[in-house]
């Protein structure tokens, strides 16, 4: 593992302080992407479990040896070229090495800052402390409500101050635009990631995250694709639609008492409609720095926003409802009346994954060869292999497709059960070829919401919630985007 590294550092000095930088990490948490500033999140939690987290195997549970005399002696270019899924290895439970044990053996502590850490998680970390005989990643977990709120103001506080975690996970950390990116306080990885050769050919576009141009601030080891589906009654058919048509179903559906689904934010509906277009569906010219929310579609969406959202939760009708792989069955799905519909970019409709479970590195770590020790150790083949204890899929192609060909042999013999989530009660059933196809074509077309509007996104959401809750009219909330996205553009382009 440290050859890699080391062979990194030893690039001539004008490179050398850009790549230690990029050698650190972020983690991610599972805050949705939205539009503004939000409130309370109400969107409906993923239920059922993966096969991983139902099949019970035995692992060795001995505290680890120090391994600080045994470091990797192996040359990278000796490893296969393909990574092979090991599923006694994907089941072992190390115990943890201790913090007071790490610095009475001299280790340089990295901390990594997370809201809950998940089974993968303490498991590739509590191995990379066994194995590496340099760093040890301390696990911080914050938890949520008021401390995560705290969290979130002061990590962005720590960061500019040139302090902080040196690892963390989008969730503890506040939306996220290009305007923080330009901050200089997330190392770069993408030198790292061209040295670790993680290739398009070899990993899932979920691995680069906060990519700007070549630069990448952010990666995760796994890909847990979100996607939508819709009532077949409001499409009009089972039929790829465009956006457009989409909007015009929507804003001309009978049924008064519909709404997106119980709880539903606005901020969550205008999310939907909004955040997958690089230019909000043609209300912003970015060559010429203008925009123009005058037009009929810009309309209709705050429309449909306000009559579909339901922050009160008394809706009965949903139109609209999470699918997730790994928690819904398709046939179920659309037995019950429901299109798998995906998320709405402007070249078409692709499963989206959310920054909140990206991971992130502070550019101003006192540690970034270790930072680029643990990143190379969860995106290699050891890593990657304990990622299928998560309800996601490793984001190494070669690791997913040998990971999902274990899974469908076990399950077919019956040494394993899977179980998903039908009419809100976990059933096991048996695991198909489609299914696990389906599971690595999502993976492959999964993508990042763009950021180059989130900024503009949050002045909309700012202006249209007086239009939502019915203190603006339409047309004055309106105008107001105008002028205030207007400003914006003149102050920044």
């Amino acid at each position: 593992m440290k050859k890699r590294c080391r062979k990194l550092l030893r690039i001539k000095a004008a490179g050398l302080a850009v790549l230690l930088l990029l050698c650190m990490f972020p983690v991610g948490c599972g805050r949705e992407e939205t539009t503004g500033p939000q409130p309370a999140q109400t969107d409906k939690p993923v239920e059922g479990t993966s096969p991983a987290e139902n099949t019970a195997v035995s692992g060795d549970t001995k505290q680890p040896e120090d391994k600080s005399a045994q470091e990797d002696k192996s040359d990278p270019e000796d490893k296969p070229d393909t990574f092979q899924f090991n599923p006694e290895l994907a089941y072992y439970s190390p115990t943890p090495l201790t913090e007071e044990w790490a610095r009475e053996n001299g280790r340089s502590i990295l901390t990594m800052q997370v809201t809950f850490a998940s089974t993968w998680l303490k498991t590739s970390t509590a191995r990379f402390n066994s194995q590496n005989g340099s760093y040890y990643i301390l696990i911080e977990e914050i938890g949520t409500g008021e401390s995560l709120a705290t969290c979130r103001e002061q990590t962005l506080i720590e960061l500019t101050a040139k302090r902080g975690p040196d690892i963390f996970e989008g969730d503890t950390f506040p939306d996220i635009s290009e305007s923080i990116l330009e901050k200089n306080i997330l190392m770069d990885l993408g030198p790292l990631f061209d040295t670790l050769d993680i290739t398009d050919e070899k990993y899932f576009p979920a691995v680069r995250a906060l990519t700007q141009d070549e630069h990448v601030y952010g990666f995760s080891p796994y890909v847990n694709p979100y996607s939508y589906c819709m009532l077949e009654s409001v499409l009009g058919g089972r039929e790829q639609i465009n956006f457009e048509t989409l909007v015009d179903k929507l804003y001309n559906y009978p049924d008064q008492g519909a709404v997106w689904w119980p709880g539903a934010l606005y901020s969550v509906v205008l999310n939907y409609l909004l955040a997958g277009s690089e230019d909000l569906w043609g209300t912003i010219d970015w060559e010429a720095g203008r925009c123009d929310f005058s037009g009929d579609l810009f309309t209709k969406i705050l429309e449909i926003t306000k009559r579909y959202a339901d922050p009160e939760g008394i809706g009965q009708t949903a139109v609209a409802d999470r699918y997730r792989l790994g928690a819904d069955v398709r046939e179920v799905v659309e037995s019950s009346g429901k299109v798998i519909l995906d998320y709405p970019f402007n070249d078409g409709w692709y499963p989206y994954f959310s920054v909140s479970n990206v991971l992130m590195v502070n550019a101003n770590t006192k540690y970034p060869e270790g930072a680029c020790e643990f990143i190379e150790y969860l995106l290699d083949e050891e890593g990657q292999t304990f990622v299928t204890q998560s309800s996601g899929l490793p984001v190494n192609k070669d690791m997913a497709d040998s990971y999902k060909a274990w899974e469908l042999k076990e399950n077919e013999a019956g040494k394993s059960h899977y179980y998903m989530t039908i009419d809100g009660v976990p059933e096991e059933i048996s695991l198909t070829k489609e299914m696990t196809d389906e599971a690595l074509d999502y993976a492959e077309r999964t993508r990042y919401l763009p950021l180059k509007t989130k900024e503009i996104q949050s002045i909309i959401y700012e202006e249209a919630l007086l239009f939502f809750t019915g203190d603006k009219s339409l047309e004055a909330v309106i105008d107001l985007i105008q002028n205030r996205v207007q400003l914006y553009l003149d102050e920044n382009m």
